[in-house]
């Protein structure tokens, strides 16, 4: 049902009712990206470099 109602909104995005609600689905969009973006740059790192503390030697 969302995915028909995002679909409504972007065909008519033109429309004076549908420009704030278009905004919003393109912030949400963008949004989105840059989380993208960042979970795949910082996944690329070896694992070690995720845990730094993690080759200590306890007592």
């Amino acid at each position: 049902m969302s995915l028909r109602a995002a679909l409504f909104i972007m065909l008519y995005r033109d429309g004076p009712m549908f420009r704030l609600p278009f905004a919003l689905l393109n912030s949400l969009i963008e949004i989105d990206a840059q989380l993208a973006t960042f979970r795949y740059r910082h996944l690329q790192s070896p694992a070690d470099d995720r845990h730094p503390g993690r080759d200590r030697h306890l007592p």
